[in-house]
């Protein structure tokens, strides 16, 4: 191989001699430039390319009879940018419906089943003990020639207090402020709680509100009854449905979702005296979210205890709809007893009940 001469006498191997000229300075040479060609080369998004895999080179050596195989053209076609938006618009659909669906799944678990829980109380039903065929309880083995003895008797239901004799609980001491706008004919104080020192104390809460109503003579009469205690603080409604020896609700729901202060009333006519009260939802609370507990109030055995006379059996039908003045309200009838009806609704933010028709019409109207 022969070594040419460059300008300073040094040899340069073939393979660094360059017919142009040299660039000055003794730098590396730029790359040659792309022909304009190549740029043009670029396929369109929608463009035929030229694509060789080894399926197609058999296939075309098969063809050409061991000639120079040959590309095949292929049509590639790139998702436009509409069809990337939509692929967009999609995903985020999607992730907005599964944001919803948790959403709804923990209003439904926080408002629906966790309250469900806390009444229940983490308690657990056992399951009834097995029967002989003839339907009594099957003897325990005992060993041949011992005497078996009885089995023990269960304790009797009264050592597990029903929920009509669940205390209330601690409610903060407050001032008591009726509910009403419009003054009743008038206010009254009732006496509740508290230790047996007279005969007095012995006697029921009908016989109580009976007495206290005695002087009202102008009838009808709507009364309003300031609740207290013996120390002449303000009562709560868990206290006094204490007195009333039932529940119409268990008291940590009354305690989470209402005002401690209860407005209580009595409408008295020919026809006899008719209570109620009022409560008030606390700000915080939507009554929307508290149907299904309310509704619990129509299975409660002791909502004949807030009349003063007892109304006799209920009606076949049981709870049915009513619109009292612009209220959708639930009614109860009785069979002997037109006049006594044991109606709840909800007035605004303002859970009433009545023991009458009328009773719970003077209520709105001062609501």
């Amino acid at each position: 191989m022969t070594m040419s001469q460059g300008a300073s006498g040094e040899s340069v191997p073939p393979w660094e001699r360059d017919s142009g000229a040299a660039p000055s300075g003794g730098g590396i040479p730029p790359p040659p430039s792309m022909p304009s060609s190549a740029a043009s080369s670029v396929p369109s998004p929608d463009a035929d390319v030229l694509v060789r895999t080894m399926r197609s080179d058999i296939a075309s050596l098969g063809l050409t009879g061991g000639n120079r195989p040959q590309a095949q053209a292929v049509r590639v076609q790139l998702p436009s940018e509409s069809g990337v938006r939509q692929a967009r618009t999609g995903i985020l659909l999607k992730v907005l419906v599964g944001a919803v669906v948790l959403a709804v799944a923990a209003v439904t678990f926080y408002y629906f089943v966790l309250p469900r829980l806390k009444q229940s109380g983490g308690r657990t039903v056992n399951p009834p003990p097995p029967t002989a065929d003839d339907g009594s309880a099957p003897a325990p083995d005992t060993p041949s020639g011992a005497v078996s003895s009885p089995p023990p008797t269960a304790p009797p239901s009264s050592i597990v207090s029903p929920p009509h004799l669940e205390p209330p609980l601690p409610a903060p001491r407050f001032t008591h402020q009726s509910f009403f706008r419009k003054n009743a004919d008038q206010t009254l104080t009732l006496t509740i709680g508290g230790t047996i020192r007279t005969a007095a104390d012995l006697q029921t809460y009908a016989q109580k509100f009976t007495n206290l109503l005695a002087p009202v003579s102008k009838l009808p009469a709507f009364v309003e009854v300031r609740l207290q205690k013996p120390d002449a603080s303000a009562a709560s409604f868990g206290e006094f449905m204490y007195e009333l020896k039932t529940a119409f609700f268990a008291q940590w729901f009354v305690a989470e979702n209402f005002n401690p202060d209860v407005t209580f009333f009595a409408f008295k006519d020919k026809n006899g005296s008719w209570p109620g009260f009022v409560l008030q939802l606390k700000p915080s609370k939507n009554w929307l979210f508290l149907k299904a507990e309310i509704v619990q109030i129509e299975e409660s055995p002791g909502l004949e205890t807030l009349f003063i006379a007892q109304p006799g059996t209920r009606a076949p039908a049981g709870f049915v709809d009513e619109t009292i003045g612009e209220v959708q309200a639930r009614t109860l009838s009785y069979v002997a007893n037109p006049n006594a009806r044991f109606i709840y609704g909800w007035f605004q933010n303002y859970f009433v009940v009545a023991t009458s028709r009328e009773a719970f019409l003077e209520a709105l109207k001062r609501l």
